[in-house]
């Protein structure tokens, strides 16, 4: 890809304290995929007002970026050429919060984790709740690299 090629418009929106923009995207795009499958009576979706918060401090803590969408791509610069990556979302599904947070934790410590989505069913049969995310782990050398590195000297872990 050369430059003139280069026409990008922004789907991932870094995690961040300062700006809450990421949690904003997850919050809306939560919302509306919970929205658009809620037409089954045995299971309903919890709004992401109920339990957001619960999980903010973990996804501020461990995410890496908010995708817009469930395909997105990445541009990168090297050696003189810009490069795209595109991914697509994985899903996975814990029967608690604590599993989930758990999963992103793990996730996040050693790579770049990127969220599209949470939703939270309910089972109206068994009242048992479910999560499920959509997700891409990014696993890029050089980042795994200089965590560890952070996490060795600084026994943190920066995203």
């Amino acid at each position: 890809m050369n430059w003139r090629e280069f026409k990008h418009e922004t789907t991932l929106v870094k995690v961040d304290y300062i700006d809450s923009s990421a949690l904003a995207v997850l919050f809306e795009n939560s919302l509306r995929m919970g929205n658009e499958s809620n037409n089954n009576v045995m299971v309903a979706t919890v709004t992401p007002e109920v339990w957001m918060s619960d999980i903010a401090e973990t996804i501020l803590n461990n995410v890496s970026y908010v995708t817009k969408f469930p395909n997105f791509q990445t541009i990168s610069y090297t050696n003189g050429d810009l490069f795209a990556t595109t991914y697509q979302v994985d899903s996975a599904t814990f029967n608690t919060i604590e599993e989930l947070k758990s999963f992103i934790r793990q996730k996040g410590s050693m790579s770049v984790l990127v969220i599209y989505t949470i939703l939270q069913h309910i089972d109206l049969r068994t009242l048992t709740p479910s999560w499920f995310i959509r997700y891409k782990e990014i696993i890029d050398p050089q980042t795994i690299r200089d965590k560890k590195i952070d996490y060795l000297t600084n026994g943190i872990d920066n995203n």
